[in-house]
């Protein structure tokens, strides 16, 4: 339990400093859309179904890597 906490504690502090890192990039190109927000959102869900997608096909895989991967990185 612990190594998933920690799992989605990592995964989730990388992801939020990769959205904002787009946001601090793409954002003041358009005043009115945030872009950073968009990419990140749309860059997230891309990762989100390939890594399901691959995860699924991979059953030797330890469920803490899934865990940091789709809840951690993709969810922050």
């Amino acid at each position: 339990m612990l190594q998933l906490l920690l799992a989605v504690f990592i995964g989730g502090g990388t992801g939020s400093v990769a959205r904002w890192l787009l946001s601090m990039r793409f954002n003041p190109l358009h005043q009115a859309i945030p872009l950073g927000m968009e990419a990140g959102t749309l860059v997230g869900a891309l990762i989100l179904g390939m890594g399901c997608a691959w995860l699924i096909r991979i059953m030797n895989i330890d469920p803490v890597w899934k865990v940091l991967i789709t809840t951690g990185f993709c969810g922050g």
